[in-house]
């Protein structure tokens, strides 16, 4: 525990004059700049980072798939943190009108009206645009500082060797980013269960799957409160942004603002249906820029049905498995069993094309299992 809170300080020691990503100075990286450590660190390290590295437009996938790789886009580096936030949603609204194509109204994969519709994007993106610059926190210019992150932090990124971190991987998409956008709690600690630390006085009176439950609870609730503690101590700035007053009403329109054309439109217009739900409570004491009708709000909560449904079903198996797929080790048999019962569910279930289709998409379930079997897992 005090080996990842020790990473994360390490991280928070330098902060930089610009948003990007970080290159060598050797480098000929158009639009690079030299990076400028801001925060109060050592002259020495100062003039290290400014002889070694520059720092010059993202390489996010966001700014790059597909046509996006050819377009004349701003993908930084960036002075400030809302031409950020500006820029992607300023990419998205390029690209959709340049290259977008509706499926035919025939598709069965089509979600919503909505979704495929070029329009509804760009009117979506245009009330985006009139908000961002509002979202991210100027009372606090530590908590927007360009900070590069680690923003999956989990077992399989970590080395460890007699009980501390010696190594840490799949730093990839790392960037100089405004930190209040990725400081999280690390997925090794986080816990969204109640916190329990201690056995209820009938412990002893539990039967054993209900101890075993409680115990692994109890053990999560534990961890993340030892972490919360040491983060409170050695890194305040990154309290504040675990603590930050509606923080996920202000972030989680930047965060799914980016392809919502391949990707899904409801995440955003849900952020921004919270947004002006929330606006005074924010401190804004002037009228929300972007307003949704009541038949808007209609339609959403009829397209979120479907939605809904998929994101209780990854809430019910946290724990378990993850959305990229990762599970601990000690959960793989688990994992293994219930995704090869739903395989089960499904083809039962399914007839022609789509069951053709769906065994095809979920094979990967039966190697997976005929692997660990064979004991192949690594």
């Amino acid at each position: 525990m005090k080996d990842l809170v020790s990473i994360e300080n390490k991280l928070l020691s330098v902060s930089f004059s610009r948003y990007g990503n970080l290159y060598y100075s050797g480098e000929a990286v158009p639009g690079a700049v030299v990076a400028e450590v801001v925060n109060d660190t050592s002259p020495e390290l100062k003039m290290d980072v400014k002889m070694r590295f520059s720092i010059g437009p993202v390489v996010a996938r966001d700014f790059w798939t597909k046509e996006r790789s050819v377009m004349d886009i701003d993908r930084g580096p960036w002075k400030l943190p809302h031409e950020y936030a500006v820029a992607l949603a300023c990419c998205e609204q390029k690209w959709i009108e340049q290259h977008a194509i509706p499926k035919p109204a025939t598709d069965q994969f089509i979600t919503s009206t909505a979704q495929n519709s070029p329009k509804a994007h760009l009117s979506l993106l245009k009330k985006y645009l009139q908000v961002v610059p509002y979202l991210l926190p100027t009372d606090n210019p530590n908590l927007v500082a360009s900070t590069i992150w680690h923003t999956d932090l989990h077992a399989g990124n970590l080395f460890v060797d007699k009980g501390h971190i010696t190594s840490v991987i799949d730093w990839q998409e790392a960037w100089a980013g405004p930190l209040v956008l990725q400081g999280r709690h690390p997925r090794l600690v986080d816990f969204q269960g109640d916190i329990i630390l201690k056995p209820p006085p009938n412990f002893k009176d539990l039967e054993p799957n209900e101890k075993a439950h409680l115990k692994k609870q109890i053990a999560s609730s534990i961890i993340l409160y030892l972490y919360e503690q040491q983060t409170a101590k050695l890194n305040p700035n990154l309290n504040r942004v675990l603590r930050l007053k509606l923080g996920r009403v202000r972030c989680e329109p930047i965060s799914f603002v980016s392809n919502t054309w391949d990707n899904d439109i409801l995440p955003l217009r849900e952020s921004l249906i919270n947004v002006e739900r929330h606006w005074h409570e924010l401190g804004f004491n002037f009228a929300c820029p972007i307003h949704f009708t009541q038949d808007e709000l209609q339609r959403h909560a009829e397209d979120g049905e479907g939605w809904n449904e998929v994101q209780d079903f990854w809430r019910a198996v946290e724990g378990i498995a993850a959305r990229d797929g990762w599970t601990p080790h000690s959960m793989y048999e688990e994992a293994v069993a219930l995704f090869s019962e739903l395989r089960e569910i499904g083809l039962k279930n399914m007839i022609g094309k789509e069951r053709k289709d769906f065994e095809a998409q979920t094979r990967w379930v039966e190697s997976s299992s005929q692997g660990h079997n064979d004991g192949n897992v690594e």
